[in-house]
Parts: structure tokens; sequence; C-alpha cells
């Protein structure tokens, strides 16, 4: 099974949210592999805000293995 996700999220929690709203349509364990690169994350300096861009593709396997191709996640900056 083949799987690709691509979103943009306000910030780290919304980003969150919008992993959970996705939840449905990828297997269990890229769901908590990308939700543990989000929340790994480092805050963004006071006083910033950031989006941050989600991209993920990949294979999962039958034995529940999966392979990613390409996982980025992609904070932005938006000073005040």
């Amino acid at each position: 099974m083949s799987f690709y996700v691509e979103f943009t999220g306000r910030s780290r929690t919304h980003a969150l949210q919008l992993l959970e709203t996705r939840k449905a349509s990828l297997p269990a364990v890229v769901v908590d592999f990308i939700g543990v690169a989000l929340k790994s994350m480092p805050k963004p300096p006071d006083f910033n805000q950031q989006i941050i861009a989600v991209k993920a593709q990949g294979h999962l396997m039958s034995n529940g293995d999966f392979t990613l191709q390409l996982l980025e996640i992609k904070p932005t900056l938006i000073p005040d």
C-alpha cells in the first residue's frame, strides 16, 4: 500500500491536529512517526510564529514495516 500526505499547519499544534484528521487514510505507524517528528521540533523564538509544511510519501509492506521515500517537515518563521 502506497501513501502520500501533504499539509500546512499554522503552528505545531495545528499541524498535529491536521495529522489527526488524516489518520484514517494513513498507516498508524506512519502517523506515529510523523507525530514524533512534529513533537520533537524546537519551539520558535519568542514573538515569532511559524507555519509548518509536512510532506510524506512511502510504502507500507504486508508485514507492517514501511519504507519512507520522503519525509519533509519544513518550519518557516513569520516574524512580527
